[in-house]
């Protein structure tokens, strides 16, 4: 928590502008928050220094924001306005999520010359200390992307930058990032250059340029070329700050650095590489064509829009068996993340629990003790697995490429790191054909960023190869779409 006003007694009039306005105050851990009547709690917390997570943008959607207040008990702070003097009793926890990052042992920071690799992803942000000739990485870590207060996904964060300007989306995400800096440079680590990855989106809120073009048709960005500023213009410490290149709106500078650690088959044959996350992008590509898509899987992958859905943190069911049960993070389940639900789903379905159509006998079905999968949960895991199956499908289709051709199916993304694959692919998610084939590239976004200065030629090079194709122009797309959303399709 920063820049937190501690306010010790009451101001009940304040002048703003030449005009008296009445204000009231917000007990909270022993300090008294003076705001302007009638202003949301969720916004007065967030601008006096207290993270909430708004995964549904403030609308009152996800219940994510529930505040227990001594006056009238729970609220959600996106649709309460502070009308009167009141007392917070708790906050909901934000817990860590799990990547491989976190997950990483946590090494001593190395002193001297390294360069900065940043990945701006929606939900987490990972950073890495480079080697600046061999681009080995010496150090990594991740923390929580805190525009989760604004939205879950780059659809709501554009909304609000649209409404109210992007400057304070940069501000919390540039002062997250600083305060994860300081540490890295208290140890000794002289950072000389700093390279950023991420999707078009995330790239147009780092940099503070306007990104509502990307919010309606025909979705235009303000850039896709790498850009380079100094990095004191941000705050951040080096000499200067470079965005590596995006391939188009929808196909951003995330799905390029995960193709420099491809490799790129001879013509006639190719690879896959699929970007699992609330966007799916897919690549399909050989050393003289690149053609690439996206599809809106939706945040079921991200434990959002599931009854018993969360993140990766403390509580998630990562996998399941049946009849044996859930393995979870820390000391008892209370939820389930993406990867349990791939499981979940695949075992229900592997044992005639749920049938191909998605419809099971009853409406829920236990899988811990208060944690259950619900037949909107099937219907919900659905929609996104046939969004990505199809867009999989349907970019094979275009190129007249057959599974056969295909070497080597790249899987990368937060979400894909502790993926199954075999129940990826038995419920249909990824295709059966390609079990063998599949190699996960972990957080590819990051590691392509750690390697960039010296593959910037190449980076340039698959670009100016790429073509991006738009499925929802695509009969052929929807009629795959309907098909994929059947189980052992």
């Amino acid at each position: 928590m920063t820049n937190r006003k501690r306010l010790g007694s009451l101001n009940k009039e304040t002048t703003k502008g030449g005009e008296t306005v009445e204000t009231v105050c917000i007990f909270i851990e022993n300090t008294c928050l003076n705001v302007q009547k009638g202003t949301s709690l969720a916004n007065a917390l967030r601008e006096n220094g207290f993270s909430l997570d708004l995964p549904c943008g403030g609308t009152g959607k996800c219940g994510k924001c529930r505040v227990n207040l001594q006056e009238i008990g729970e609220v959600l702070a996106c649709q309460y306005n502070v009308t009167k003097d009141i007392h917070v009793l708790s906050l909901p926890k934000s817990d860590t999520i799990v990547t491989p990052e976190t997950k990483a042992a946590k090494d001593e920071i190395p002193a001297g010359e390294a360069d900065l690799a940043v990945d701006i992803g929606t939900t987490t942000v990972a950073l890495a200390l480079v080697e600046p000739i061999k681009r080995t990485i010496l150090y990594r870590k991740a923390f929580d992307n805190p525009q989760k207060a604004f939205g879950a996904d780059v659809i709501s964060r554009i909304s609000y930058g649209t409404q109210h300007g992007g400057a304070e989306l940069q501000r919390v995400l540039l002062d997250a990032l600083k305060k994860e800096i300081e540490p890295l440079t208290a140890a000794g680590a002289q950072i000389q250059k700093i390279y950023v990855s991420g999707n078009t989106t995330m790239l147009h809120l780092f940099l503070g340029v306007d990104c509502s073009t990307l919010g309606t048709a025909p979705y235009t960005p303000q850039f896709l070329k790498a850009q380079t500023v100094p990095a004191q213009s941000l705050g951040l410490p080096g000499e200067t700050v470079t965005t590596l290149p995006c391939i188009s709106a929808f196909v951003g500078a995330d799905v390029l650095a995960g193709l420099l650690l491809c490799t790129f088959p001879k013509a006639g044959n190719y690879n896959l590489l699929i970007d699992l996350g609330t966007n799916a992008e897919v690549a399909l590509f050989n050393e003289t064509r690149v053609l690439c898509t996206a599809t809106a899987a939706g945040p079921c992958f991200e434990g959002a829009n599931i009854s018993c859905g969360m993140p990766a943190s403390n509580g998630a069911i990562t996998h399941y068996a049946y009849p044996y049960g859930p393995t979870f993070l820390g000391e008892k389940p209370t939820g389930i993340c993406g990867t349990g639900l791939v499981d979940i789903v695949s075992e229900l379905f592997i044992h005639g629990i749920v049938d191909e159509t998605g419809a099971m006998e009853e409406e829920a079905f236990p899988v811990a003790p208060g944690v259950e999968v619900t037949a909107a949960d099937i219907r919900q895991f659905q929609l996104a697995k046939s969004a990505v199956r199809a867009g999989t499908q349907q970019l094979l289709e275009l190129a007249g490429v057959s599974e056969a051709d295909v070497e080597t199916v790249y899987l990368s993304g937060g979400f894909s790191a502790f993926l199954n694959v075999q129940s990826a692919c038995k419920t249909g998610l990824i295709n059966p054909k390609f079990l063998k084939k599949c190699v996960w590239l972990g957080n590819s976004s990051l590691e392509g960023c750690a390697v960039y200065k010296n593959e910037a030629a190449r980076a340039e090079e698959i670009v100016s190869h790429a073509d991006y194709i738009d499925l929802a122009k695509d009969a052929g797309f929807s009629e795959k779409f309907m098909r994929y959303m059947y189980f052992g399709k």
